[in-house]
């Protein structure tokens, strides 16, 4: 009997025990659900106020595209990047966004010739605004744009380590097409290459820039040049001096004799190759032909002024350098 109660009494104590003990993690694990539940709501609160604040953000050097350029007119700009930009709005849109999200530019549409103070356009995502923008506006100056086709000129500088030599320029092209506005373009002088002699010891041949100058040799900027650049050959060349003597051949007026001749350019330089060259002492010249008037045929003493021209052997390689206007003046007497 007394094991039969002592299981019983431990039975029943064992129940109201087993109840308490659930009864506890009941409240435990609501508790915890509510504590979960409470964290959640407060944490989408703080996410909504973080998204929800605005904020305010600088970007720097955009640059500026110029749009619908008007036709044969040369532009110039006092700025080509915009410096600043302060943009305004949600943090979530402004706190990973990059300076190349926004386009800045200018349009020209419907613009002449003249001087403009033009509006700058930006583009940058929706739902942002601006606050400030430096500079706002592009000083714009169109001029009417202008070409012109100009034969180039060489000009040499320095001497070359060669003696007994004439350098022999040729180049190509001979002329270059020069577009610009028109108020540089009505500055322009000459258009020029430069070659440059000094040191040199044998033939050589070159690409060389072309210099656009002014009446004072100045560089005219704002002027483009079709080709920039030209190609120069130099060669050198043998030379010597030799003296001008009047033709054996020329006939005189009958009854007449020369008694003395003056030639304005008694000696001239000669190039060509060396063994050419060694042939020749002396190059003679045939004046014009002329007939007296018939009050010179009065006179017993006279003066002709004529021009004549260098004659070069038959079959000669050699040239003349410089094709200077040869005058003889002859002076006769009657026979």
């Amino acid at each position: 009997m007394s094991n039969l109660f002592y299981r019983n009494g431990l039975s029943g104590e064992g129940k109201r025990m087993n109840k308490l003990f659930s009864s506890n993690i009941a409240v435990r694990i609501i508790s915890v659900l509510i504590a979960l539940v409470i964290w959640v709501v407060a944490s989408d609160q703080s996410i909504s106020q973080n998204t929800n604040q605005e904020m305010s953000k600088n970007f720097y050097r955009i640059p500026i595209e110029v749009l619908n350029i008007p036709n044969n007119y040369s532009i110039k700009y006092d700025v080509s990047i915009i410096e600043s930009v302060v943009l305004n709005g949600n943090s979530s849109l402004l706190s990973g966004m990059l300076g190349q999200e926004i386009t800045a530019s200018i349009n020209l549409e419907g613009l002449v010739e003249g001087e403009y103070d033009v509006p700058v356009q930006l583009r940058y995502p929706a739902g942002l605004n601006l606050v400030a923008v430096q500079p706002h506006k592009v000083h714009v100056t169109l001029v009417g744009s202008v070409s012109r086709v100009m034969d180039v000129q060489i000009v040499t500088q320095g001497l070359p380590d060669i003696t007994g030599v004439l350098p022999v320029i040729s180049y190509k092209p001979e002329t270059v097409l020069l577009e610009g506005p028109r108020t540089s373009l009505e500055k322009v002088a000459r258009s020029v290459v430069i070659v440059n002699l000094t040191g040199k010891l044998s033939n050589f041949e070159q690409a060389m820039d072309v210099q656009v100058l002014d009446a004072n040799g100045l560089v005219v900027n704002d002027v483009t040049v079709q080709p920039s650049m030209i190609s120069v050959t130099v060669l050198f060349r043998p030379m010597k001096t030799v003296t001008l003597k009047l033709d054996d051949d020329f006939v005189l007026p009958e009854g007449w004799v020369l008694t003395k001749v003056d030639i304005n350019h008694p000696e001239v330089e000669i190039m060509g190759e060396q063994s050419e060259l060694n042939k020749v002492a002396t190059l003679e010249i045939m004046p014009e032909p002329f007939t007296l008037t018939e009050e010179e045929k009065t006179k017993l003493e006279l003066s002709k002024k004529l021009k004549a021209n260098i004659i070069l052997p038959a079959g000669s390689l050699i040239s003349v350098r410089d094709e200077k206007a040869i005058e003889v003046t002859l002076y006769l007497r009657k026979s």
